[in-house]
């Protein structure tokens, strides 16, 4: 979208200024087919070629294929090497630090650690179908997440879902190389949920098998480290938006999680809403039509509903962006979702889009943080928020338009004849009330 947008205003050396296309290209290659297919777009608007794409099915990689992710992760010195032992994806999976060192020549111990890191993570958002025929994958997955780096090498083994519910300790440990101890007790302690999806076997002791579990697996090595921001958007018309601004936010040096490059389809759930609890600032993307399946949705089965609400419980810092975006009446949303209304956020206009991902900096940095006011809160706010105080505040009983509902701030800048500059457009005015007051000024 970006990309369209700066093509007509012939504005493309912009992505070169803000070094946005090898970050395209970096994720225009990856196994993520949504985030793929966006950037390769963005990337045939700019005029730059589109990279090698790799497939989410690592077992079936190619020797080439292998080459490109490694160098894309980070060891382009060591492609060559890769490529004289012929490694494919069936190999990479299966290597070791031995390996690396003994074959591939990587002396250096912190450049081992580092591979295998990224090995790790190949191994766990990898999709294993083509190997895999009893879902193995998806049954490990459901404990925690971190169990799908075993998956490989015990499909190599002979093991699947049904051999699986008769295994033990010993042989997860020797067979299905599977060294950490808690996991193979997780494995084992949820083994018993598969006698309600298979036969039972002919051999060996069901009761043996029968134990009361004692680990919760959401509370064990499910943890995700935490980062700066999360991104919160609507799919089926914000996930461009929110790649942008993951873009721009990394390239000054925030970290930040988006779901559709950092967890698979399917394998999301587990660990999205703990991302949530330790990021430090939420960015919600609003698009239009962006809060209409949450009206209504008392059971919370909308992403978006659960990921606000986690966020209000979590106290982050709430940050809004909002393009082309009209906020609802709070009394339209799930109670447990209402005070989002409240916050200030950064309306998004695309001839300054700079100016805007400046403005959200300053919110991350503390710097203008966006305020929450509480329906019966009196407090003012400090002088350089913005502010939008609630119906009940303003002494409107719900009914919106006041004057006075406008923080002063954004009242003096449009007394000063600054209605239509980009600054006003950007001190979040977007909710209904400061466009009512707004028609109401101009008139």
């Amino acid at each position: 979208m970006e990309a369209g947008i700066k093509e007509e205003q012939g504005r493309i050396q912009a992505f070169y200024e803000i070094n946005a296309v090898e970050p395209l290209k970096k994720v225009a290659s990856s196994p993520n087919a949504t985030a793929s297919k966006l950037a390769a777009q963005a990337l045939k608007i700019i005029g730059e070629s589109i990279p090698h794409k790799l497939t989410p099915q690592v077992p079936v990689w190619s020797t080439a294929d292998v080459k490109h992710w490694v160098a894309q992760v980070g060891f382009p010195e060591f492609v060559e090497k890769f490529e004289t032992c012929q490694v494919d994806g069936d190999l990479l999976l299966q290597m070791t630090v031995e390996d690396l060192e003994d074959s591939i020549g990587m002396k250096c111990r912190v450049s081992r650690k580092r591979f295998m890191r990224e090995l790790k993570s190949l191994k766990i958002t990898a999709d294993y179908s083509s190997c895999d025929p009893t879902q193995m994958d998806s049954w490990l997955m459901k404990i925690v997440p971190e169990l799908s780096q075993y998956t490989y090498h015990m499909l190599k083994n002979g093991m699947n879902k049904e051999l699986l519910a008769t295994t033990n300790s010993e042989e997860l440990e020797n067979v299905c190389a599977i060294k950490n101890s808690v996991h193979r007790r997780l494995i084992l302690e949820h083994i018993e949920d598969l006698y309600c999806q298979i036969s039972l076997p002919k051999y060996g002791s069901i009761g043996s098998l029968q134990r009361q579990k004692s680990i919760d697996p959401t509370g064990f090595s499910t943890y995700p480290k935490a980062v700066d921001v999360f991104i919160s958007y609507r799919r089926s018309n914000g996930s461009q938006l929110a790649s942008l601004l993951k873009v721009h936010l990394q390239l000054r040096g925030f970290s930040v999680f988006l779901d559709i490059d950092r967890l698979r389809a399917g394998k999301f759930d587990e660990n999205l809403l703990m991302n949530i609890k330790m990021a430090r600032h939420f960015l919600l993307v609003l698009t239009p039509n962006a809060l209409d399946r949450c009206m209504g949705d008392i059971e919370q089965q909308d992403w978006i509903h659960k990921e606000v609400a986690t966020a209000l419980e979590s106290e982050c810092n709430i940050i809004p962006v909002l393009d082309s975006f009209e906020w609802p009446s709070p009394d339209e949303l799930p109670e447990d979702m209402q005070q989002v209304v409240y916050f200030n956020g950064v309306r998004w206009v695309h001839d300054y889009q700079d100016a805007c991902v400046d403005k959200v900096e300053k919110f991350l940095g503390g710097e203008n943080t966006p305020t929450r006011l509480e329906k019966s809160s009196s407090r003012s706010t400090p002088e350089n928020a913005l502010s939008r105080p609630s119906p009940e505040r303003a002494g409107l009983n719900g009914k919106r338009g006041s004057r006075d509902m406008i923080g002063e701030g954004n009242l003096g800048m449009m007394s000063s004849g600054l209605r239509g500059s980009r600054e006003f457009l950007l001190d979040g005015i977007g909710h209904p009330v400061d466009k009512l007051m707004l028609n109401g000024l101009k008139n």
